[in-house]
């Protein structure tokens, strides 16, 4: 994770311009919670029911669909840890 150095604290500019670089991760996800919980428990049903699954998402770039998934793979990642069976991903990005 890239972190923001003291230094681009110092403007506003430089604070935002850190904020929206490509590698910032963001604290939270605003306005994607219903998606966040809808691919979460379909994915929860899929590893409790010992199945496969597979998810189409699709939108415009630069609306979270990448940073969403993320954080359910993260909340996937750590019932893992936990000792829940084993997560394999799979991405796969087609572009026209």
């Amino acid at each position: 994770m890239r972190t923001i150095s003291s230094s681009l604290l110092d403007s506003p500019y430089k604070l935002a311009q850190a904020k929206l670089h490509v590698s910032a991760v963001p604290t939270s996800l605003p306005c994607r919670e219903e998606e966040y919980n809808q691919i979460l428990e379909y994915l929860e049903a899929a590893i409790d029911e010992g199945t496969g699954a597979c998810i189409y998402i699709s939108g415009v770039p630069g609306i979270g669909k990448t940073a969403t998934v993320r954080e359910v793979v993260r909340a996937l990642n750590e019932r893992v840890e936990a000792g829940v069976p084993t997560l394999f991903l799979l991405r796969c990005v087609g572009r026209r």
